[in-house]
């Protein structure tokens, strides 16, 4: 869900636009329609703020806030796996 609702619009999709960018010479085009249910790489998922955001910006800044919110993800997951261990453990 975190990777649907907040990565593919945002950094995500900001990678996918700046990729694009990136390889146009060498004939990479995505689908201007957004992907919905599931991600996909042939097709854009960035929100407008996130379209402009990598217009403007190097990759090597947006690899780097893509580290940073996939570090968030990581830890975010691992507490609900702890919160889900510890209440298993209580409730069994």
């Amino acid at each position: 869900m975190i990777t649907i609702f907040i990565f593919e619009p945002g950094v995500n999709g900001a990678c996918k636009v700046k990729t694009e960018e990136l390889l146009r010479d060498e004939g990479v085009v995505m689908k201007d329609k957004k992907s919905t249910i599931v991600p996909r790489l042939s097709k854009h998922s960035a929100s407008e703020k996130s379209r402009q955001w990598a217009e403007r910006v190097g990759m090597e800044e947006l690899v780097e806030s893509w580290a940073n919110e996939n570090v968030k993800r990581c830890v975010v997951a691992l507490m609900a796996a702890g919160v889900s261990g510890f209440a298993t453990l209580v409730l069994s």
